[in-house]
């Protein structure tokens, strides 16, 4: 199976891994791919009250001085085709995504409005009806708005991160030494996965390497690796010899939401543009997420090998 067919089996057939029982019809698919190539596999849960987080991990974790990371749960529908994903600005992007469903539940009310002002005006309805009507359209309304405004899973994830999960599957496919993977939950939502993560190694995840790949199929030229200012070295390492690789040094509000605050010793790809200094991902949390890019995601993968060696 090459990369096309995978993102389209990966990120379009299973695109959705939103709620429990899709991430864990992803979980098994996936796993058994890591599992062809006779890695030991696990896959955990951590069950909170109104929740839960469920990771998978691939290798030997314990004794690898390198880990391969990459969330895989998706992101909501933004209902916006122009909707721009920012890997260093996680908060930046969440409130673009809040406003864009502000907009779409104010349309909604609108056409609601609209449409009760025409059945009362020119329906001829008996007053009873007229009420019954207003009512229901009133509950249809709160209820839509309500699940607009919570969130509706984006079905289709090619890219975003689809992508980043299937970087990790390429690189394991050649066997680095001393490197393990982990595939992460709930990126999207809270970092629960990178967490879950820090756990499973209380006393030694901060002497790990840790590779975080997100967004790595970007129909873009540029790469950029992000990475916080006690780990430029690393960045510098893992990009060196690349011509269209920019390093990226995270501020303290850069890391709020993202996965490096999470670990000591880490760096995190993307294929990325940068717009008027902002680092941006096109073509996501809507169904214009169909492809991957090759050429870039190669690009990452190999970059990654070659630190790895």
């Amino acid at each position: 199976m090459d990369l096309q067919e995978k993102a389209l089996k990966y990120g379009i057939y299973l695109g959705r891994r939103y709620k429990d029982n899709e991430k864990e019809l992803f979980i098994n698919e996936i796993g058994s791919e890591f599992q062809k190539l006779g890695y030991d596999v696990q896959a955990r849960y951590t069950k909170l009250k109104r929740f839960k987080g469920l990771n998978l991990y691939v290798g030997d974790l314990v004794n690898a001085k390198n880990i391969v990371v990459a969330h895989y749960d998706t992101p909501i529908n933004s209902f916006d085709k122009n909707m721009v994903f920012y890997p260093f600005n996680i908060e930046g992007t969440e409130r673009n995504q809040q406003e864009v469903s502000k907009r779409v539940v104010l349309y909604i009310a609108l056409a609601a409005f609209v449409l009760m002002f025409l059945i009362f005006k020119f329906s001829g309805l008996e007053q009873m009806t007229l009420n019954i009507l207003a009512i229901i359209i009133t509950c249809l309304l709160s209820a839509v708005g309500f699940y607009i405004l919570r969130g509706i899973g984006n079905p289709i994830n090619s890219n975003l991160n689809t992508s980043g999960v299937l970087g990790v599957l390429a690189i394991a496919e050649k066997h680095p030494k001393d490197t393990a993977y982990v595939l992460t939950d709930r990126e999207c939502i809270d970092n629960l996965g990178d967490v879950m993560l820090q756990e499973s190694l209380p006393k030694s995840i901060h002497t790990k390497n840790v590779i975080h790949l997100r967004g790595i199929g970007s129909d873009v030229k540029s790469i950029v690796v992000g990475h916080t200012v006690s780990n430029r070295d690393f960045a510098e390492e893992i990009s060196k010899g690349q011509k269209n690789v920019s390093l990226y040094e995270l501020t303290d509000t850069d890391l709020k939401r993202h996965s490096l605050s999470y670990y000591d010793r880490a760096v995190s790809i993307s294929a990325a543009s940068n717009e008027d200094g902002f680092w941006e991902i096109k073509d996501v949390f809507n169904n214009k997420d169909l492809e991957i890019n090759e050429a870039m995601f190669t690009q990452v993968v190999n970059m990654c090998l070659d630190y790895l060696k």
